[in-house]
Parts: C-alpha cells; structure tokens; sequence
C-alpha cells in the first residue's frame, strides 16, 4: 500500500506563485489533507536563495525538517508528518526530469489548436 503523503516537486517559484504542482499528493485521502496541513503551519513554504524552486519547512516529531524536491512528506498515522529525505545525485535527477517535462508540455501546449 503506498504512504500518505506528499511528494516534493522542482515547480518554479517565483515568491508568489508556480508553475506546476510543488507538492503531488500520493492518493486522494493526502490530497484532502494538504490544505490543513499548510493552515496549521505543519507544512510551510521556504523560499531558497538561488534556485528558482521553494523549499518547504516540515514540523516533525523531532523538530522541522527542511524538504526539498525529490523528497517525500509522509503523513503518519498518527497524524503527524516525516520527511524521506532523498539522496542528492537522486534529487539532482529529479530535478532535470521536472525541467524535461515543463518542457515536454510546453511543447504539446504549442500544438494544440
């Protein structure tokens, strides 16, 4: 059975909005949580000097967490939150597949009538 959870994109942040989706949802149950997640200051969003994507701060039970794309938010079954965190090289892949398919989709976006 797949995690409850959330997993981190490379969506282009500009301070104020982006450009796709920064944090996918592993199923529907995560999906219909995200928002009291943010709202009550579980999940908060970080704006990383130098990149064009957020990070986000992440309340644990061992304190925050700072999740960056490729990691996976977890939601526990207590209700609480815990990040996988991803190792870079996988991260730094992650990261270009995200770019490849902006781009994929700007592309299909362009022919489409």
């Amino acid at each position: 059975m797949r995690k409850n959870g959330y997993t981190v994109t490379a969506a282009d942040f500009n301070g104020s909005t982006f450009d796709g989706n920064p944090l996918v949802p592993s199923n529907h149950e995560s999906s219909l949580r995200l928002g009291a997640l943010i709202t009550s200051d579980q999940i908060v969003i970080q704006q990383t000097n130098g990149t064009d994507y957020a990070t986000w701060k992440v309340a644990t039970k061992d304190g925050e967490v700072i999740a960056s794309p490729g990691d996976f938010i977890e939601i526990l079954t207590d209700g609480t939150l815990r990040v996988d965190v991803t190792p870079e090289n996988e991260k730094e892949e992650a990261y270009r597949q995200s770019i490849l398919d902006r781009q994929a989709q700007a592309v299909k976006e362009e022919d489409t009538p």
